[in-house]
């Protein structure tokens, strides 16, 4: 099951890369294991990364509790500029 959630992952994130390549972008990957707002923090720090765009998956509820939210945390937690970028309302 992990294999599956893996290579599910790897394939969105070729999806964006594509996607961005498409539109003209520099698009740069990096596919890691671990707490992903930590994994993100670490990166910003190890590159010089001055500003961090993320997308949220607009939760709401008990779902947002419980689950918790990447992007908040990485809001809170960031050394340079956060913009987040709302997806749909999941319910």
């Amino acid at each position: 099951m992990l294999e599956t959630l893996w290579d599910e992952g790897c394939g969105a994130v070729r999806d964006v890369e594509v996607t961005g390549t498409q539109a003209g972008l520099t698009v740069v990957t990096e596919i890691v294991d671990g707490n992903p707002h930590e994994e993100i923090l670490d990166y910003v720090s190890e590159y010089g990364i001055d500003m961090v765009i993320m997308g949220t998956h607009g939760r709401t509820g008990l779902d947002r509790v419980v689950i918790g939210s990447v992007a908040e945390r990485v809001v809170r937690q960031s050394p340079v500029p956060v913009l987040t970028v709302r997806g749909e309302e999941q319910n």
